[in-house]
């Protein structure tokens, strides 16, 4: 996975993009004198258009991926103790933990999403 960030990813393709545009001619100049010269204008150029639109695409995709990761980020709430046990001759009674732990099998968990 990438360390950048969207908004570094995008910045990237824009600086990527306008440093090619004087790097790329300079290093076809050195490698293959004019003609290498006049190629990495072509490639500069070329670059500042798709260098800048990559780092869109990569941002987005980004973004987007840390998005669902916050938004299926999952906590499990375990009880704390059994639930209470209702009667019909008196509903409320205090909670005795004796009483209730009779009425459950195995200690339930719930899933819900982390509070933000």
């Amino acid at each position: 996975k990438n360390d950048r960030s969207a908004v570094g990813q995008i910045v990237g393709g824009f600086a990527g993009g306008i440093s090619g545009v004087v790097t790329t001619p300079y290093q076809g100049l050195k490698k293959n004198g004019v003609e290498g010269f006049v190629g990495g204008v072509v490639k500069g150029m070329w670059g500042a258009v798709m260098k800048p639109l990559g780092g869109v695409a990569d941002g987005i995709t980004t973004f987007s991926s840390e998005l669902a990761d916050t938004v299926t980020d999952k906590v499990v709430i375990e009880r704390l103790r059994p639930p209470r046990e209702f009667w019909d001759e008196e509903p409320f009674r205090p909670y005795l933990h004796s009483s209730s732990s009779v009425a459950v099998v195995p200690p339930s968990t719930t899933t819900t999403t982390k509070p933000k």
